[in-house]
Parts: structure tokens; sequence; C-alpha cells
């Protein structure tokens, strides 16, 4: 049973449900294009509903684009310059004409491991991406690269990583550990 809502109906709209039997109908018939066609418009309509959700957050030592980096070995960062790779998935768009902008804000509270618990040392706006795209992947990644300077002795580090888009308001967290040596 294929349950859609009112107005999605009304406008002729398929919903998230109605394209995955679309999807399922054509690979029966061993249909790969359209099936992905079908899966595709689906995962852009569930992306909308669906919480932001950062996939990885880790400290690297290089990045070069979406999903491909070298993360630093345990952490450990060369010299004390922290290069943040963030990838983010279900983020929102607005729409301008034939395509669309997207506003992602990356900021970072970062903390040091202590005897007895971890020292806060301060929230940082690690940096604004916006950028327009007529491909509505739905996944994109952010890079902060940070010189830390002498503030940061040698020890272990925490930087919570918030990521928000500026365009639906939604957020999402996750901890970082990296090392100074």
């Amino acid at each position: 049973m294929i349950v859609c809502a009112a107005a999605a109906l009304g406008a002729g709209v398929p919903c998230v449900p109605e394209l995955i039997a679309q999807a399922q109908a054509a690979w029966s018939k061993r249909d790969a294009a359209l099936t992905v066609d079908r899966l595709s418009e689906a995962l852009v309509l569930a992306r909308k509903q669906a919480p932001l959700r950062i996939r990885a957050a880790l400290a690297a030592d290089q990045i070069h684009g979406l999903g491909v980096y070298v993360p630093a070995k345990g952490g450990v960062l060369k010299g004390r310059r922290l290069q943040l790779y963030v990838e983010i998935e279900n983020y929102g768009a607005e729409q301008i004409d034939d395509h669309a902008r997207v506003r992602l804000e990356l900021s970072g509270a970062f903390s040091v491991e202590e005897a007895g618990g971890k020292k806060v040392l301060g929230n940082k706006t690690l940096g604004e991406q916006v950028y327009e795209t007529r491909a509505p992947v739905g996944i994109a990644y952010l890079g902060a690269d940070l010189d830390l300077g002498e503030d940061f002795a040698p020890g272990i580090y925490h930087v919570e990583v918030k990521v928000k888009d500026l365009v639906t308001s939604k957020a999402a967290v996750q901890d970082v550990v990296f090392v100074v040596r």
C-alpha cells in the first residue's frame, strides 16, 4: 500500500513509496537505468525529511575532495596544523531558477584532556561554505585548515565539530580527537 501526502498527490508529484515501487518494477524488468533514476528521485525527497548527519569527521594530513583525503595516522598532527575533514549528508538547498544554493557553517568547541577530565578551551567559527549546484547529490564535505600556533601544547585535544545548514537550520555535531606532539 502506497501512502503519500495529499498535497504531493494533488500536485502530481510522486512520493518516496511510489518512487520505490516504480524502482522495484523497473528492477524486475532488469531496467537498471530506470531503477537508478527512481531511487535517486526518492533519495532526494527522503533527504529533505532526514536529519543533517555527519558521515565522517577527522583530522587529515591531506584533503583533495569529497571522500578523497589522507587521515592523520592516529589523529597525530604534522606540526601545529589541523586539517579538519567533515563529510555531511541531508542538507537543504535554496532553489534559484534552474539550480540550487547550499549554505553550510562549520564551527568547533575545543578542549584538551587533562588529569581528571577535559579543560574547555573555547569555541571558534571555522568557516562557511556557500555554493551553487545543479546536481542534488545531498552529500558534501567541508575542510578547515587551522594553524594552531604555540597555544596548543603537546597533548590530546578534542574539537566538537558542529555543522549548521543555514538553509534548513538543521545541525549535526561530532567529536574529533587529535594529538599535538
